[in-house]
């Protein structure tokens, strides 16, 4: 093995060895590559997709023209969304039409509706997707980060996973994690304090349920400047900002 040539990724990098190689630079796959770097790691990042940005993995939301008009971002949304399965179901719709071509041989099965032919319909995946681009689906997610509901005091667990059984301790490892992603992604729920909407919608809710402690939603966004009409959406390039502009780091990250 030690006579084997190099892999090209080291030369395109300029980095002889690395420790980790990071399929996808997505959400995750960028916290990853943060958390290493940061630990002293060099790191190889490879994306399949392309990059879709003029900032590697920014969000697509931050062009002037959506957010004033954010109605035509669902497009953005619905044309960088891959579905790779369909919803379990016991029907099935063929894609072809009747007169197309088909194996004379009824053991060789056509694929329809994304359907594995060997693999039965309730194993199935449902609809899922993904995005395959520089950034993945940061490019494009709502910037929304609430906190999951919590177990109540009669233990009854609603959304978020249980960690440690005791209630302070797990209350304390949550919001440990919590703050953790709040610093890295950066989150406020500042940002629109002063909008009519906002706070007409905020009000509502909070006059109609009063025992709920409804808040403003935190979103990981900051204003452009004071009292700009626009804000800057994070992404993927935010986490990994730390990365690909430490001087003390060169080539650190190689994408």
């Amino acid at each position: 093995m030690a006579n084997l040539p190099l892999h090209p990724v080291h030369n395109d990098t300029g980095i002889k060895q690395f420790d980790v190689f990071i399929a996808g630079s997505g959400p995750i796959g960028a916290l990853f590559a943060r958390q290493l770097v940061d630990n002293g790691y060099n790191v190889v990042m490879a994306e399949i997709g392309d990059q879709d940005t003029r900032v590697p993995g920014a969000h697509k939301k931050n062009e002037i023209e959506y957010q004033k008009d954010i109605d035509r971002f669902v497009h953005v949304i619905q044309g960088a969304l891959a579905t790779v399965s369909i919803p379990v179901g016991s029907s099935v719709m063929p894609t072809l039409d009747p007169s197309a071509w088909r194996p004379k041989d009824p053991d060789q099965l056509i694929v329809s509706n994304g359907r594995n032919p060997f693999q039965e319909q309730y194993n199935n995946l449902g609809a899922q997707a993904v995005t395959r681009g520089v950034g993945g689906m940061t490019t494009h997610w709502t910037c929304a980060t609430p906190e999951f509901l919590k177990r109540d005091a009669q233990g009854t667990v609603y959304e978020r996973p249980v960690i440690f059984e005791a209630t302070a301790d797990d209350d304390a490892e949550w919001q440990l994690l919590y703050n953790a992603a709040r610093s890295i992604i950066g989150t406020s729920a500042n940002e629109y304090t002063h909008s009519i909407r906002h706070n007409i919608v905020l009000k509502t809710l909070q006059e109609n349920y009063p025992n709920r402690n409804v808040q403003s939603l935190p979103l990981a966004c900051h204003r452009l400047a004071e009292n700009s009409p626009y804000v800057q959406w994070h992404a993927a390039d935010n986490v990994r900002a730390s990365v690909l502009f430490r001087k003390d780091l060169p080539n650190s990250l190689g994408t």
